[in-house]
């Protein structure tokens, strides 16, 4: 009861610090949710000793311990996925490629879209590839602006957009 009191004060003292940066990368939220993990370890274990010292109850130990390793897996499992995403260089769960598409489409000049990717690079850093054709040059720098604008506005913010003023399907 003494060490995991002990456990339970320097893992909450961790798990405050790191709480308002856990978003900022998948390191940091690891660290977080190993801390949250240890904390919520101790609350358990601190339970299960008060539990068994009043009722006799053994049981309550390997309780804790099962509902703690539920609470822990089920925190891990979204980090998993979110890594898993980053590896696979998946599309952004809350990003929908059509909807990206149409926007681009819909700049003026823009005739039409192909080649589209668009992919977490890391924790907040969402990256756009595409292939645009624009036929008449005066249009290019207006489309790629209006491209970074847009594409800024639907959380993208690393845009790269390949202006073809013809279709190079047969050169790709």
């Amino acid at each position: 009861l003494v060490v995991s009191a002990a456990g339970l004060v320097a893992n909450a003292i961790a798990a405050l610090l790191l709480h308002p940066v856990n978003q900022s990368s998948l390191n940091v939220r690891g660290a977080y949710l190993h801390g949250v993990g240890d904390l919520l370890a101790s609350v358990g274990t601190i339970a299960a000793a008060i539990v068994i010292s009043l009722t006799g109850w053994l049981h309550a130990d390997p309780l804790a311990s099962l509902l703690t390793t539920a609470l822990i897996i089920r925190g891990a499992w979204q980090l998993v996925r979110e890594s898993v995403d980053v590896l696979l260089e998946a599309t952004p769960r809350h990003i929908a490629l059509s909807d990206v598409r149409s926007t681009l489409e819909n700049i003026p000049g823009v005739e039409s879209v192909h080649d589209l990717h668009v992919w977490t690079v890391t924790s907040g850093v969402v990256a756009l590839s595409a292939h645009a054709i624009v036929r008449e040059a005066e249009h290019h720098q207006a489309v790629l602006e209006r491209a970074c604008d847009l594409m800024g506005q639907m959380g993208i913010h690393h845009v790269t957009v390949q202006i073809e003023r013809r279709e190079m399907f047969e050169r790709e």
